[in-house]
This record gives structure tokens, sequence and C-alpha cells, in this order.
């Protein structure tokens, strides 16, 4: 990677005595080699683009960045260097990021970049139309959305296993992207499945995918089912959600290790009528599932911690739902109008629910005032927060029984070793099949509240009992809560 150092190299004697010289500037490479050279006089233009990054444009059309840690990000071509005039774009060892929007159509047709080089930002090389081949260093973890989207002469790309983050649409309208999707209908860098527009009918998801990218189905619109792997731990915003909506998928295979479904994922999935989320799943995203008009069965795993506004808004199909003890927040609209929704169990106590009338609701019908209308039940725990939601907005509440005492699982009022072994019991019931947990046992037995009740509940009982030892006013919630 070639390094850039300036040196003051010559003086002029006039007469017998020393006039000032120009600053040259020696381009070398890393074994000192001298590649060009430049002097101030031949700098057209200079700047600063970072708090320790600045940059000189030479008369030959050499653009180089010098100095340390990161450029500025810019946006709506705001940035300083929009459009230069540059041929050649060097980058200095030293800097570590190139923000947004930094060399956005530039006629420039060749980068270089140096080794300390971290991420690169989005739209940092959009329309630079005669770029032909890009080499990405090893020392870059992040390349940010469109950063060299319609670089139309680009076909030669390499970017090293280092890249763990591909935003949405990094090469989009290159030739190298149209030569990768003519072989399989789909791009994939380092596990992230970044670009399935060539897709149709059946597609069945390679098992080397790690992650499904943001908007990676956006253009695939004569896709009908899709097989994802248990490979799979992301799905990224938009994934599924495309152009024409409503989208023809009518079939999805959830792999078995997925984690977390990104904001509206599978929004205007109007045909898909049943989707089978897997235990571990901890994240569904904000409006993942809105508008799935068909989207009848559903069921939300204990495994699940975080759920997203208008996630299930406007699916007219669903009809019952259990919010497992896990999830601890509804945010706004979360159930919106949802038309056939009858009946929605929390098993949470605490859960905050958003606090609107159409948070959860069948439909919002234009009387006066525009009232959101819920003609369903809502289930939950006797002083509950979701009994105090129900009564505020009118709604009818049924109670499951009054809210249990977290940890004591035999009823005696206290939380001792006793509790812990039958959690162990309990646990091992589970693990046979010999017993399954209704919602008063996992209030009662989970005790970490994350969804699962297993040794690791009764091994904090265990600790409990300790230290109440010590101070007896000290609650298992406290205790828990200072854990975290």
């Amino acid at each position: 990677m070639k390094k850039f150092i300036a040196s003051l190299v010559s003086v002029l004697f006039v007469g017998g005595s020393i006039s000032s010289a120009n600053t040259a500037f020696y381009a070398a490479d890393n074994t000192g080699n001298v590649l060009a050279a430049f002097t101030d006089e031949q700098i057209s233009r200079s700047g600063v683009v970072g708090d320790n990054v600045s940059y000189a444009l030479y008369s030959d059309g050499t653009l180089i960045l010098s100095g340390e840690g990161d450029t500025y990000g810019y946006a709506d071509f705001d940035s300083p260097l929009f459009r230069v005039n540059a041929s050649k774009i060097i980058v200095e060892e030293g800097i570590t990021s190139i923000g947004d929007g930094l060399f956005n159509s530039s006629p420039v047709s060749e980068v270089e970049f140096p080794e300390t080089l971290t991420s690169i930002g989005s739209f940092s090389f959009q329309f630079c139309d005669n770029i032909k081949e890009i080499t990405i260093p090893a020392s870059v973890k992040s390349i940010g959305q469109y950063a060299f989207s319609m670089c139309t002469s680009l076909e030669t790309v390499y970017v090293p296993d280092s890249v763990e983050n591909i935003g949405e649409g990094v090469f989009n309208g290159t030739k190298w992207l149209k030569n990768k999707l003519a072989e399989s209908g789909m791009n994939i860098i380092n596990g992230i499945l970044t670009d399935a527009s060539k897709c149709s009918g059946e597609v069945v998801i390679p098992d080397t995918v790690k992650s499904i990218g943001n908007k990676a189905f956006f253009y695939a619109t004569d896709v009908t089912s899709v097989v994802i792997p248990d490979s799979v731990e992301t799905i990224g915003e938009y994934a599924f959600d495309i152009t024409a909506f409503p989208s023809p998928l009518v079939s999805v295979t959830m792999g078995k290790s997925v984690r977390s479904i990104g904001k509206s994922a599978f929004e205007f999935c109007s045909y898909i009528e049943a989707i089978d989320l897997p235990s571990t799943l901890e994240i569904i995203g904000e409006s993942a599932f809105t508008r799935c008009e068909r989207l009848s069965s559903i069921s939300i795993p204990d495994s699940v911690t975080s759920i997203g506004a208008d996630a299930f808004s406007y699916c007219d199909k669903i009809e019952e739902l259990t919010i497992p003890a896990s999830v601890s927040e509804i945010n706004k609209d979360t159930f919106r109008e949802c038309a056939a929704l009858k009946r929605i169990t929390f098993l949470n106590p605490d859960c905050e629910i958003y606090d609107d009338a159409l948070t959860i609701s069948n439909s919002y019908i234009p009387t006066a005032g525009f009232k959101p209308v819920y003609n369903g039940v809502i289930c939950g725990y006797e002083g509950s927060t979701a009994q105090a939601y129900a009564e505020k907005y009118g709604y009818t509440f049924e109670a499951l029984g009054e809210t249990s005492k977290l940890g004591d699982v035999n009823g005696d009022g206290l939380i001792n070793a006793v509790d812990a072994s039958k959690i162990l019991v309990f646990f091992a019931q589970l693990q046979d099949g010999s017993a399954s947990a209704a919602a008063k046992d996992i209030a009662v037995c989970d005790v970490n509240k994350d969804g699962i009740i297993n040794a690791v509940d009764a091994s904090l009982v265990l600790v409990y009992t300790t230290v109440i030892a010590e101070d007896p006013t000290v609650t298992l919630e406290e205790f828990i809560d200072s854990r975290k």
C-alpha cells in the first residue's frame, strides 16, 4: 500500500543567499520507492474533510487524502469533493474511514485504499462511472449502503473476509453485480445474501448464508416461496418487501437459528397464511409483518424479548395471540386494526403496553373522534398492566388468576432451596415432555424472565437465598435487576 510523505527537499541559492523553497510531496510505496512527486504550485485545490484529515487535488488529476482518523460524512451532495474532477484518488495510511457521500459523482477511474481503513460510508463512491476495479483492503469491516452503486463501469471487485456488514444496494448498477446475478440469481458476500433480485418461483437459500441483507428480495417480483436454512441468524430490513406489492410470496419456511427479523421484513406479504417462528427468535422488528392480510397462523415463541411498533398491524386474519413473559413492552400500533383478533393474552404482568386505544384494535371507525374499536378479549393477571390497559379503554378483560410471587414455586410465601429444587424438577419434566409450561408456571419459575425455564433459574434462586440471609429486605426482582 502506498504511503505519502511530505518533506522540504530543495533550496534555491540566488546571489549566494538562500531563498524560500517549494514543498515537495513524494508518493512512495512501503519500501520507500518514489512513485510520484508534487509541489505546492501543482495544488489546484485543497481543504479539510475530517478533524485530522485534509485533501489536496493536484493539476494532473490526482487527489490525495492525508492525516489520521475518520473523514466527515455528508448528506444531500454537500461534500466539498462532490463531483470533484479527479482521475485518481489515493487515501493515505492513517485514515480509518471514508465518510458518507465523500466522493459521490466523481469522474475518478482509480482508487487506492490504505490498510488502516475500517469502513467505507454510504453513497461514498456512488455514480463514479469510470471506476473499473476496486480492491477493498483486509482491514475493512463495514461498507455502507449504495457505496459503489451506479459505478456503471465497475466489473472487478475484491471484498475480503474481514467485511462483516454490507449495506443495501452497495453494488447496484455495476457490471460486476450484473454478472454475479446472471450466475445464480443471487449475490452472496461473506455469508450475507445481498441481492436476490433475479430469483423467481421457489427459492432455496444456500446454507452458506448467515444473514439475509436489507432489501435482498426487493426486486424479486416473481418469487413464490422461500426456504430459509438453519444457517441464517438475521433477516434484514425490508428483506422480502418488494417494489410491486402485494408480494406474490405464498410460503416461507423459517430456519431454526433466526434471532432477529428486521423492520418491514415481510411487509405487504399479503399471501402468506402461516409462518413458523423458531425458538431462537429474540427480536421482531418494527412493521415486520404489517399488512400480511392473510396471515392467520403465527405463534410468538418464549424466546422473543422485543416486538416493534406496527409489527402485526393490519393482519386481518389473526384471531389469537399469546405474548410471552419474556416481552416487556408493546410499542405503538403493534396490533392496530387486526380485524379478526378475538383474544390476546399477556403472560408478563408488568408488560408495558403503549398508551393508545389503537395499540390493540379491530378497526378505526369514522364516528365522532374516529374511535378505535376492539371487540375481543384481553387476558392477563389480576392487577397487571394488561388489565389496566383494558379497563382504561373499555375493552373486555379476562383474568388468568392472581399474579403469583416470582420464585415462590410451592406457594408457601417463602423463596428458598425448596423452590430451587422444584424448578429443577419441572425443568427436567419439560425436557422429557412429561410436562408443559402454563402461563402461571412461567410467571413463577422463569426467574430471570428470559422466557425459558431451566437450571439457570434454579441457580439464581439459590444465590438469592444467600443474599436475603444478609439482607431480608431485598426482593428477588431487585436481586435479578442488580445482576443485569
